[in-house]
């Protein structure tokens, strides 16, 4: 799978074509683009690793591009704590 990511990602090039005319081909840059069929596995796999900066007591759920964050706390001011300071974190990932 690895190899095939690598090669999908590396080995990319475009051409276009418009009536009769067919423009040079270019080597695209190392990116998925929104309509790829992998494009969502490639994204989660991109952010894969940024939920584990944030507070274990943040749980959170994701799907595509949604992300829900939810924590349970002793108390209402622990939690909003809690949150934020994993919002912040999100907010700050790179």
């Amino acid at each position: 799978m690895f190899l095939f990511l690598k090669i999908f990602l590396n080995k990319r090039t475009i051409q276009v074509k418009a009536l009769n005319e067919i423009s040079n081909i270019y080597i695209q840059l190392k990116t998925v683009f929104h309509k790829d069929i992998i494009s969502v596995t490639m994204f989660l796999i991109a952010i894969n690793d940024i939920f584990y900066k944030i507070p274990n007591l943040t749980k959170n759920i994701i799907f595509a591009n949604d992300c829900y964050l939810y924590c349970n706390a002793s108390n209402i001011a622990t939690t909003l704590k809690i949150l934020q300071s994993s919002l912040h974190i999100l907010q700050n990932w790179i």
